[in-house]
């Protein structure tokens, strides 16, 4: 059954905040989304998490890979498996602002977005909470709103956004493969550059956990 959001975890080792991502989602009042858990070959009790979350809410499915491919392999693995109209991305150890996702399905059920642009707080130092002050239609100037709002760290974030499934595939957008880190910036540069029906939601989609080690 064709599903409206898939949510795509990404986890490698990180059993100890991946229960707190799991509890914000299965929040979630909404049916008719996925919630796909990617693990990289954690070593870690990840697994017995998100099979004990898989048990409470049928929603969810687990994908572990044989062997450690990196974030961006695993990435690009969640865009070909998930089955969402739409698709958003969130790292182990966030949290989702449920009821937000759940009026931001309602919208999508209504309209026919390629981009829709989220706020997240970030406990991160010196980050904070980063809005985005533009409009809903398609501005010239996108990326140089988003540089302003946010300086450089826009390029990184690709879990502030839900993207269109089919203006991914149609625009061949991936993630940058076998990259460990800072494989997001191709993904996001090109979804707010080839994208022409915008949403600006206006409400916090994500609020990061920071870990210096990750």
């Amino acid at each position: 059954m064709k599903k409206i959001l898939s949510i795509n975890i990404l986890n490698y080792n990180n059993y100890i905040n991946l229960r707190n991502t799991l509890e914000s989602l299965i929040s979630i009042k909404y049916f008719k989304i996925e919630i796909l858990i990617f693990d990289d070959n954690s070593k870690d009790k990840s697994l017995k998490i998100a099979k004990e979350f898989k048990k409470i809410d049928c929603r969810i499915k687990i994908y572990k890979v044989k062997k450690n491919v990196g974030v961006g392999n695993l990435r690009n693995l969640a865009l070909k498996l998930c089955k969402g109209h739409y698709l958003m991305f969130v790292d182990s150890g966030d949290e989702i602002y449920s009821k937000n996702i759940d009026s931001s399905i309602e919208i999508l059920k209504q309209k026919n977005f390629e981009l829709i642009i989220g706020n997240f707080k970030s406990d991160k130092p010196d980050h904070g909470c980063f809005k985005f002050k533009g409009k809903i239609i398609k501005e010239k100037n996108l990326i140089n709103q988003l540089f302003k709002e946010s300086k450089i760290e826009f390029r990184t974030v690709c879990w502030r956004f839900i993207v269109s499934k089919n203006f991914l595939i149609s625009n061949s957008i991936k993630f940058t493969a076998n990259n460990r880190k800072m494989e997001d910036i191709e993904f996001v540069l090109g979804i707010i550059t080839k994208s022409k029906k915008i949403l600006n939601l206006n409400k916090y989609l994500i609020k990061q956990k920071y870990d210096k080690n990750s």
